[in-house]
């Protein structure tokens, strides 16, 4: 069993492609880890307690158990805390306790969720091309070896590299898989 670290935009706008590549990363017996923000992390939470699956995904949280640190524009608050009062694990202020800034907590917490999966995979849920916290994301689980797929709602010609390789065809249809280059000395 592997995990694979569902992450995006948080102005993303179509729920269903999350909810279809959840209920495939689960029927192929593997788990999910997501964030708590708004957008792809919201609509992955949503996916988890509506289809009773709470105990195969993981919450990576910047803000506490009460929701002391979470933003009114960016957390999805209600959602991690449907998840967690469901069952889900949840780790609560993983970027940093609630003396930081919200920009810095949510930096942490998407190192620590692209880092704390060796053996998985990554998928980011991209809008536009700019999206820096899923790239971040994305150039992190690259560093630490995972597969890393892409979902661009914008020409595929346009999602920038994220190590030494290239974006590719996957075999899952509408996915961008990044392809490293071998290494030739």
């Amino acid at each position: 069993m592997i995990t694979v670290a569902i992450v995006g935009s948080r102005y993303w706008k179509k729920p269903e492609i999350v909810f279809n590549l959840c209920d495939r990363i689960i029927s192929k017996g593997n788990k999910i880890a997501t964030g708590c923000c708004v957008g792809v992390d919201e609509a992955a939470l949503k996916w988890a307690v509506c289809n009773n699956k709470t105990s195969m995904m993981t919450c990576y949280c910047a803000f506490d158990k009460n929701c002391e640190g979470a933003s009114p524009n960016l957390s999805a608050a209600l959602e991690v805390m449907a998840f967690y009062e469901s069952g889900g694990e949840v780790f609560w202020e993983i970027g940093g306790g609630l003396q930081h800034p919200l920009t810095t907590r949510l930096r942490n917490r998407t190192a620590a969720l692209a880092s704390a999966n060796k053996d998985g995979a990554i998928v980011g849920f991209m809008d536009n091309p700019n999206s820096k916290g899923t790239h971040l994301a994305m150039r992190i689980a690259y560093e630490n070896g995972l597969e890393v797929y892409a979902y661009p709602l914008f020409d595929k010609s346009l999602l920038k590299p994220i190590g030494f390789g290239f974006w590719g065809d996957s075999h899952i249809p509408g996915f961008q898989r990044f392809w490293k280059h071998p290494r030739l000395i």
